[in-house]
């Protein structure tokens, strides 16, 4: 494509950075578990996101390690294109590729927020002490409402940028963790001071190992 007709010369010199690229090949499988498209064709389906919950929280350290490249990387890739994106010949196009960027930064932000609040819920549900289960409780809360807070600013910059003919299934897509998300959420919030939220937060955390 001759250069200075497209929105795709930005995305040209963004492919040809091996300093702004990085290694995001290297995490490109990690990336595509977190969505539910890859579980689309199989039993799995009906599983997500516990499904994926449970093999982050199984992974352990090697899973947080992947999520700090993903999200290093995909930032990278986020302000390159917003840097770029009103001197662009189409910046509608380039709108996409933000798109993507910030979608998957927020499935990913989403994720490291079920994963973090879990375990703080599990060693609060240890923890003899009220006071100090509460203060577990509570740091869990907050990890929640800003991944909630991030998947929510996410879908809304979708609704602004997408063709109405792709917004349904890119929302249908995203709803199914949005909902676990605002489950979890809703009932770690309440599990302080419910004694019915606090027998489905155990439920929940049982759901995934």
């Amino acid at each position: 494509m001759r250069s200075g007709t497209s929105g795709f010369d930005a995305v040209e010199a963004f492919e040809k950075s091996d300093r702004t690229y990085g290694s995001l090949p290297v995490v490109r499988g990690f990336l595509d578990i977190l969505l539910y498209y890859w579980h689309t064709y199989s039993r799995a389906r009906a599983q997500y996101p516990k499904n994926v919950v449970k093999q982050l929280l199984n992974d352990g350290l090697r899973a947080m390690g992947t999520y700090q490249g993903c999200r290093a990387n995909l930032e990278r890739a986020q302000r390159f294109f917003a840097a770029r994106r009103d001197q662009a010949p189409d910046p509608h196009l380039i709108d996409q590729y933000l798109f993507e960027c910030r979608r998957l930064i927020a499935v990913v932000d989403a994720y490291h927020a079920i994963t973090s609040s879990i375990r703080l819920a599990r060693e609060a549900l240890k923890v003899g002490h009220p006071d100090a289960s509460h203060s577990l409780l509570e740091s869990a809360g907050g990890y929640l409402a800003k991944g909630l807070q991030s998947l929510d600013e996410m879908m809304a910059f979708a609704e602004e940028v997408k063709k109405p003919y792709l917004l349904p299934q890119i929302l249908r897509d995203l709803s199914a963790l949005r909902a676990y998300l605002a489950e979890l959420t809703a009932v770690t919030g309440a599990a302080a001071v419910s004694k019915e939220a606090l027998a489905r937060l155990e439920a929940m955390l049982a759901e995934v190992g």
